[in-house]
């Protein structure tokens, strides 16, 4: 075996957490040149890349780690793969809100792209039958207090501004309910891809071992 099954994990992980985090950085530049949001000069170490500060690139996939820890632990319980029906329920009232809010949000591009990206990214997901979804609800909630901690910090220092007419205006706890979403579809990409690379390494040391 070329690749040793902890190097192949570990490897895994890296590669969930850095597309996402380029896709990231991509948005984010496009969101900052069409004023949806702002940085603040202040509190800021002053490395940018791509107009991006350091710190706002770091913050997803950081924020993202614990989840995906926490998704990798729950996919080796067997037992959360009975709960997949409760999962389709939950899945159809997560579309559903989605799919209300785009259209209630048509006027603002931000929240409006945001919230199709979201709803769209969902539909190929049940298209494709995949049987971790109530997997991932679990390890976002989990994951849910240290992310809302953190953008209520960023947001009271200030080092984010956002641009209130490009959003919604429907907030949790002082957060934009965008930012959340925002969260939810790149680390929801993070844990798509650890599923599939996950099940594709399986598949080839499964080979390798029955050669």
């Amino acid at each position: 075996m070329v690749l040793s099954i902890r190097w192949t994990s570990k490897s895994i992980l890296f590669i969930s957490l850095l597309i996402p985090a380029i896709l990231l950085l991509i948005c984010d530049h496009f969101l900052v040149t069409r004023e949806v949001w702002k940085f603040t000069d202040q509190f800021r170490l002053g490395i940018t890349l791509w107009q991006m500060p350091l710190e706002h690139i770091l913050i997803v996939p950081i924020l993202s780690l614990p989840l995906l820890l926490f998704f990798q632990k729950l996919s080796l319980n067997k037992n959360t793969e009975r709960l997949n029906q409760i999962a389709l329920v939950i899945n159809a009232f997560v579309l559903l809100f989605l799919m209300i809010t785009v259209f209630k949000n048509f006027n603002r591009y931000f929240a409006y792209l945001l919230y199709w990206l979201a709803a769209f990214y969902m539909t190929l997901l049940l298209m494709n039958k995949v049987k971790w979804m109530l997997t991932y609800y679990i390890s976002f909630l989990l994951s849910l207090p240290l992310v809302l901690s953190v953008y209520i910090i960023l947001l009271k220092l200030p080092l984010l501004e956002v641009n209130s007419s490009m959003v919604s205006g429907h907030r949790l706890m002082e957060v934009p309910l965008e930012f959340l979403l925002y969260y939810f579809l790149l680390s929801m990409m993070s844990c798509s891809l650890f599923s599939f690379l996950n099940k594709r390494f399986e598949i080839r040391e499964n080979r390798q071992s029955n050669k």
